[in-house]
């Protein structure tokens, strides 16, 4: 990003007060996690060894280290093209602002990008991924032109509710 922005609310799942500030960072940081409301400012990378599993939420931890519901912020990075970015928190969750990506989205327009010359290294689906877990599936398919994602998430609740969601990326 081109300059720092900071956003604050109240975890989905904690309840906890945070307060959320996105500092720009080296090429080849990546997405860093950094929790400075802990002893010597644990920090935890952005990077799927460091996932932990947690209901209904991504968490990644590390020693102390733990940010829980990142996946709302993480959506909006990747949207944007954002891959270095250090993500200062003063507590144990992501902010759900509204429980959408919209506050998100505008803190890095407001904050804009900056253009980085290093050459990254992307993963590209090239065969069918699913995963599913009872009550959730998605499901990515290449195709010729992009990729297509499918999402579905069932509630266990006294009437089973469920959601699909489809969409292709080009």
């Amino acid at each position: 990003i081109a300059r720092e922005v900071e956003l604050a609310g109240v975890g989905l799942h904690t309840g906890a007060e945070v307060n959320l500030r996105l500092r720009p960072a080296d090429p080849g940081s990546g997405i860093l996690f950094r929790r400075v409301d802990l002893e010597g400012r644990p920090e935890v990378p952005a990077r799927i060894e460091f996932m932990h599993e947690m209901p209904r939420r991504s968490t990644l931890r590390e020693g102390p280290a733990e940010v829980q519901t990142i996946e709302h912020l993480m959506a909006v990075l990747s949207a944007f093209g954002i891959d270095n970015l250090v993500c200062e928190l003063d507590g144990p969750e992501v902010p759900g602002m509204d429980g959408s990506s919209r506050d998100f989205v505008r803190a890095l327009e407001e904050a804009g990008v900056k253009e980085q010359k290093e050459k990254v290294e992307t993963y590209q689906v090239t065969d069918p991924i699913s995963l599913n877990d009872g009550d959730w599936a998605i499901v990515a398919l290449p195709r010729a032109n992009g990729l297509r994602l499918t999402y579905t998430l069932g509630f266990p609740t006294p009437r089973e509710v469920r959601q699909t969601y489809t969409f292709d990326l080009s």
